[in-house]
């Protein structure tokens, strides 16, 4: 079992301030951090597989981050409506841009994550 990381250690590892993580906590990207009797947030590591999607949502504009977090909190499989808004995205950047490479490259480097992704 992998132990819990503080805030610090976890703004560290991906490259995120601690000011940024606890602005997700708030508005329900992040799961709630248990405390220490001090005070101090205290996050399971599994809320690595939450920042490493924020992060790789954000390099390809995905704003439905929030939605799709309430979706695997539910138990469902976020994976199709993340798929589907890839999907329109690639669509409609690749109609209004005669040069769309990059961004089919990037939303397809993000549609293989979010399929890998396990929920």
């Amino acid at each position: 079992m992998r132990q819990a990381l503080s805030i610090s250690a976890l703004a560290k590892s991906p490259g995120v301030t601690s000011k940024t993580l606890r602005y997700w906590e708030r508005i329900g990207l992040l799961p709630k951090a248990n405390r220490t009797h001090t005070g101090y947030r205290i996050f399971a590591p599994e809320v690595m597989r939450y920042i490493d999607f924020i992060l790789k949502a954000k390099t390809v504009g995905f704003s439905e981050m929030r939605r799709v977090i309430e979706v695997a909190h539910d138990g469902a499989n976020p994976c199709p409506e993340v798929m589907q808004w890839l999907d329109d995205k690639t669509k409609h950047l690749s109609g209004k841009f005669s040069r769309s490479m990059p961004c089919d490259k990037s939303c397809g480097g993000f549609a293989t994550f979010a399929r890998q992704t396990m929920w």
